[in-house]
């Protein structure tokens, strides 16, 4: 489980779509977001390209996660990899579950429902599917925007071939101790920041701002107490209270 709390920031301006944020990633985000630059005069994508972009310059500044010896970026692909992954095991879930059924005395109905078999997409689909959810719509028409995502396909599938077994234990072995764990020490740094005059903005595993109604849910004091001193101070970003907690 180590190996998530240490996996390296996305150093691309892309939103991600919601995922698992490593510790670092989080204490970071929550101190960006209690002390906003321009970015919080925009709305939707935009501000969250701009709040992404800047977690990409702290890491780099304080981890040289991201960055070429000469301080260029570079594509990680972390969040890709997670990605595929996450997809990979769905299909091979849902594998069992068909192969499962057809077992049954009633299998020739069970084959009328779900087609008598379900293959898990090969690695080039699974690497063009995540392209597209990286990069998002693409113009068809567009030859620079389809060598793109061919490019980047086929750079994750050679990647994928490599670190396949690293990301399925990753996303197999994940489980909720841990997200409790890493909430607890969050909590404590907060509270230890809070008292030196240091703001944050307290947040889930994917980054996102945690509200009140869900903070005392948690069934942790000190975090309710975080996000009411927040609040009394004024948010500064929307909160978003069903996160399926």
């Amino acid at each position: 489980m180590e190996a998530r709390k240490v996996a390296g920031a996305r150093s691309d301006t892309k939103v991600p779509g919601r995922q698992e944020r490593s510790i670092v990633e989080r204490l970071l985000l929550s101190v960006i977001d209690a002390n906003p630059g321009p970015e919080a005069k925009a709305s939707g994508k935009s501000r969250d390209v701009a709040r992404e972009r800047r977690l990409g310059k702290a890491m780099s500044a304080l981890f040289n996660v991201g960055t070429t010896a000469k301080g260029e970026q570079v594509q990680t692909d972390s969040y890709a990899l997670w990605w595929m992954a996450s997809e990979h095991h769905k299909d091979l879930v849902k594998k069992n579950v068909v192969e499962a059924a057809d077992s049954n005395p009633f299998a020739k109905f069970n084959r009328g429902r779900t087609g008598g078999q379900y293959p898990p997409r090969s690695d080039r689909q699974l690497a063009l599917d995540a392209a597209k959810h990286l990069h998002g719509p693409i113009d068809k028409n567009a030859l620079s925007d389809l060598d793109l995502m061919k490019s980047v396909a086929e750079r994750l599938r050679k990647k994928w071939a490599q670190q396949r077994e690293y990301w399925m234990d990753h996303v197999r072995y994940s489980d909720d101790l841990d997200e409790n764990d890493d909430m607890h020490i969050l909590v404590s740094i907060w509270t230890t920041l809070q008292t030196a005059g240091i703001e944050t903005v307290p947040n889930w595993t994917d980054g996102t701002p945690i509200g009140l109604a869900l903070a005392e849910r948690m069934g942790i004091p000190k975090l309710a107490e975080l996000v009411i001193a927040r609040q009394k101070a004024g948010a500064r970003i929307d909160d978003i209270e069903d996160r399926g907690k």
